[in-house]
């Protein structure tokens, strides 16, 4: 039993970081022999693992096709964007009112990592994204609002591949990375009004650069 619930588990963590990170793209088949094969599983644990992919809404059911990593919603992720901006804008507000020096020292520590990541070659996805969330997670923290970050963290799986697919190729981090020095820049100079078009501005960094590609390169990734 022990064993059927492991493989389960792992195939289940495995298939959802893959699609997370979209190592498996966005409409693309799963297909339950396949994943037999790759695990050396029977098609219980697998079965298992497909049915949790798709409460989690990381698998869909085509009808006469099978499983497939579901499409991204753009229009899910221009309301989540917009969601996030209201709140991290206001809690910003309050963090320049209250910060101190020492919350200050560890944004601009999480700032450096991110641009020594890039420098040396040491560049991951993954890695980018949780130093990325380890820097804007500052504010909240110094602010008692954990709570409401942790639900930006758990937006929807819609929002986490867009994210993903906006550095796919690296080159936007360089740019990512100038706006969150300015972001600090603006928080030390007490600047409430910049810092608005700074969080806005680089909250919906994603949408700006990948507008045309969402009807060129990435159409078939996107809902229409």
């Amino acid at each position: 039993m022990g064993d059927f619930i492991d493989s389960a588990t792992v195939i289940f963590e495995t298939l959802k970081e893959e699609i997370l990170n979209l190592t498996i793209k966005p409409g693309e088949a799963v297909i339950e022999a396949d994943i037999c094969s790759r695990f050396s599983a029977s098609r219980t644990p697998v079965r298992t693992a497909f049915h949790r992919l798709s409460d989690a809404g990381l698998l869909e059911t085509v009808r006469y096709k099978g499983s497939r990593a579901p499409l991204i919603n753009h229009e899910i992720v221009k309301q989540l964007i917009f969601m996030r901006i209201s709140i991290e804008e206001k809690v910003l507000l309050e963090y320049i009112d209250i910060y101190d020096q020492f919350s200050l020292a560890d944004a601009y520590n999480a700032l450096k990592k991110q641009e020594l990541s890039l420098e040396i070659g040491d560049f991951s996805i993954k890695q980018f994204y949780k130093d990325d969330a380890n820097f804007h997670k500052i504010w909240f923290e110094r602010c008692d609002k954990l709570y409401l970050w942790s639900l930006l963290q758990d937006l929807s799986i819609d929002y986490t591949r867009f994210k993903t697919l906006d550095i796919v190729t690296k080159e936007p981090c360089s740019e990512i990375l100038l706006e969150h020095r300015n972001m600090l820049n603006a928080i030390e100079s007490k600047n409430k009004t910049e810092i608005k078009k700074l969080i806005d501005k680089h909250l919906n960094g994603g949408i700006r650069r990948l507008s045309s590609m969402m009807e060129t390169k990435y159409s078939s990734y996107f809902i229409h």
